[in-house]
């Protein structure tokens, strides 16, 4: 249809002129719909990703809580989570734990929100980068490696010795 209105003679009804702006206004039209669908597509993968980070930030915190509860010590608070990683069927996650005022071996909590909510942060507790792992996804494997004082004071420190 198209080819016919281009190339007709005087005689047909579209001059050419014509046809070329009504083509080229399908053209715009159809550019506009596919930057629309981009704009759509993009919208729904930020969607996407944004409630994959609140399920594993959930999910850390449920591991969290469950590991707390096997230790006679204070619970810990999920400061931050910086990041997740998988390696094989080990899920690590990038964490910043602070202590509580809450003894693991006085109370129990049915769920993370419970123990935010009830123990506050224990005053000049320091923020510590950790690692919070579980195999399998069960986090009834939890583990927690922080970082210690005399990791970093003892790491040795590389100088000038001036020797050959």
């Amino acid at each position: 249809m198209y080819i016919n209105i281009i190339y007709c003679s005087n005689k047909c009804k579209y001059k050419s002129s014509q046809s070329i702006t009504f083509l080229q206004t399908l053209f715009i039209i159809l550019v506009l719909k596919m930057k629309l669908m981009y704009c759509i597509l993009v919208v729904l993968l930020l969607a996407f990703n944004e409630a994959q980070q609140v399920d594993y930030v959930k999910r850390a915190e449920d591991a969290l809580l469950l590991w707390n509860s096997h230790r006679a010590q204070t619970y810990k608070r999920i400061i931050n989570v910086r990041d997740r990683v998988i390696s094989g069927a080990r899920i690590i996650y990038k964490v910043d734990l602070q202590d509580t005022v809450c003894l693991a071996s006085k109370v129990v909590f049915p769920s993370y929100y419970d123990m935010v909510r009830s123990c506050p942060l224990m005053q000049g507790s320091r923020v510590q980068r950790c690692a919070l792992y579980y195999d399998m996804g069960d986090i009834r494997t939890t583990k927690v490696n922080c970082e210690s004082d005399e990791e970093e004071d003892s790491a040795p420190q590389i100088g000038m010795t001036g020797g050959t």
